[in-house]
């Protein structure tokens, strides 16, 4: 599952199996299933029993692979797929190419996930796109000024001696976007820019994190989810101390 994409025929049909057997599936007898199993994989803390979603977790595999490719890119695997798929630019713009292997099919299948929570830690700007990178925590697009008359293709034109050129900031973004940019800090002790993972403490993928955010634990609940929830544990809670 870490190599392939597993195709989704197959990981509903072991899903439906986990479910049968969670509802006490009997031969020639059919049980009523009282939750569905997308329900069930969901979190403890977010109303489900937190059983693992096969689909989700071979994405998040898969974009494991995505991390190390981007971090050891000198290893031979990174510079075999660079060679052969993305020479001139990095792993997360590349296109998938004429007659891709299913090794490389199944990356940029888990790439949309990986990119959702990569971000750039601001150096230099040199090698950051301004309007196609996510480099601004909370911002997830940045549209070009109509009319501008900048080069602003690379965030290195919006820094200047060793920090923010706010005046420039206010005439090409909006005034909250230029206030999370300056309070962006610039890792002046680093050489040159570098990726991060925006939902772990120390900036690294893991499994664990891809998954989480694949199935939306990052995301605010709502009203109405925090009832449903509340309701289905005083449920499950009633019948088991029942039983």
């Amino acid at each position: 599952m870490s190599c392939f994409h597993i195709p989704k025929a197959i990981t509903n049909a072991i899903d439906k199996e986990c479910a049968n057997f969670w509802w006490g599936l009997q031969v020639g007898k059919r049980n009523m299933h009282r939750k569905t199993w997308q329900a069930l994989c969901v979190p403890k803390c977010m109303g489900g029993l937190g059983f693992r979603q096969l689909e989700s977790f071979n994405k998040a595999l898969l974009a494991k692979q995505l991390w190390r490719i981007i971090i050891e890119l000198e290893s031979v695997v990174a510079r075999v797929l660079k060679a052969r798929y993305f020479k001139h630019q990095d792993i997360v713009h590349a296109s998938l190419g004429s007659n891709p292997s299913y090794i490389w099919q199944s990356l940029l299948w888990s790439r949309h996930l990986f990119k959702e929570g990569l971000r750039w830690r601001v150096c230099t700007g040199e090698k950051i796109s301004t309007f196609q990178d996510l480099w601004i925590p909370g911002i997830q697009s940045l549209s070009r000024p109509p009319g501008y008359q900048f080069d602003l293709e690379t965030v290195n034109t919006l820094i200047l001696n060793g920090s923010w050129n706010e005046t420039l900031l206010h005439k090409v973004l909006l005034s909250y976007i230029v206030q999370d940019v300056m309070a962006l800090p610039l890792a002046t002790g680093a050489s040159e820019d570098s990726r991060y993972w925006f939902h772990d403490v120390k900036g690294k993928y893991s499994v664990k994190d891809g998954y989480k955010l694949d199935i939306g634990f990052y995301k605010p609940p709502t009203h109405s989810s925090i009832l449903q929830s509340k309701k289905w544990w005083k449920f499950l809670l009633v019948n088991v101390s029942a039983v």
